[in-house]
């Protein structure tokens, strides 16, 4: 009786103090929010004689999971889809029918969602909704668990590497199929490899101990996006993707500055203005990177990326990506991962 009781006294602080770490660590764990915008518009004719309108625009926007690896890099691993995935699209080559995809456990929110989501862009967008006269909803949903079926390495720097993409979405009455693609999440996956370079300046001139950064200006090194934006548009549209790819002519450089510092926060700029050609009459004219760092520690709050490329005044492409601190806080409920 007394071995026992001694193991007994000795095995339960012990359990105790383990179920103490894991929960310290199940509550410092980092979720980042990552969200995702694509705008692309076209117009003009064929063979000189037929007209034809393209409008897409796209939001969708989840909970990553940032775990350290001991090489230095974080493991960002899809927790949960907590908002409506919703891509809205001009179908034919008219331009007069828009269709508009969801995804959301709750199908009924996610319709609503989605109707609001183009009433905004209505209101906003003046050319192409004036020739909409019929527009009609579709439902998609994960048909096995969203947690896990997108992962990614971040550098310190700031470069990512997709290392995983399976999202299981289908059509809401699969086995019926549409012939429309929802790539959204493959999408998301896809703009994690815009972030392809290293934003910090030159070794040496970071002291977030001392709480600063040396001024000056710096230069990213020569940047291609020829496969991101192929990955992205051929995902976004089954025409684009029977089209020659986007190649870009000439590599281009970030001129990086650090920003004036604001409440606890380092801010860093990245700007280029390339004029670029990709394809026909398609170019990169802008690219803008913004870093918010904490202050004492250098650890990430914000790195956003956003992406203009234009076909003169017949229409262009708007890609936008961020990524965003969303706290330690407990698990976030989970809508859309139930099938």
């Amino acid at each position: 009786m007394d071995y026992r009781q001694s193991a007994i006294k000795f095995v339960c602080p012990a359990c105790l103090i383990l179920l103490l770490v894991v929960s310290v660590f199940a509550d410092t764990v980092e979720r980042y929010r990552f969200t995702c915008e694509l705008e692309g518009a076209a117009r003009g004719r064929i063979l000189l004689i037929f007209p034809y309108r393209a409008f897409y625009r796209s939001r969708v926007s989840a909970i990553f999971r940032a775990l350290p690896i001991p090489d230095g890099r974080r493991e960002f691993s899809l927790e949960s889809v907590d908002r409506t995935g919703i891509m809205t699209r001009t179908s034919g080559f008219s331009g007069r029918t828009l269709v508009i995809l969801t995804l959301d456990g709750d199908m009924e929110l996610g319709i609503r969602n989605g109707r609001t989501f183009w009433n905004e862009v209505r209101e906003n967008v003046s050319y192409f909704p004036r020739f909409i006269q019929q527009v009609k909803d579709f439902q998609f949903r994960f048909f096995s668990s969203a947690l896990g079926s997108i992962v990614f390495y971040r550098f310190p720097g700031g470069i990512q590497r997709l290392e995983y993409c399976n999202p299981d979405v289908r059509y809401r009455y699969y086995p019926e199929e549409l012939r429309i693609n929802f790539n959204l999440y493959r999408i998301m996956a896809e703009m994690t490899r815009l972030y392809n370079h290293d934003f910090r300046p030159p070794s040496g001139t970071w002291d977030f101990m001392n709480r600063r950064i040396a001024p000056g200006l710096w230069v990213s090194d020569a940047l291609d996006f020829s496969i991101s934006i192929n990955s992205i548009a051929s995902l976004a549209s089954r025409f684009v993707a029977g089209l020659r790819d986007f190649h870009q002519e000439g590599r281009f450089r970030l001129l990086y500055s650090p920003m004036p510092l604001e409440a606890g926060t380092i801010r860093i700029l990245g700007c280029a203005e390339p004029d670029v050609r990709i394809w026909g009459s398609f170019r990169i004219k802008r690219l803008v990177r913004r870093i918010v760092l904490d202050l004492n520690s250098g650890r990430l709050l914000k790195d956003e990326l956003e992406a203009r490329i234009s076909k003169g005044t017949k229409g262009g492409m708007t890609v936008l990506a961020k990524l965003e601190s969303a706290g330690s806080h407990p698990e976030q409920s989970v809508r859309i991962q139930n099938h």
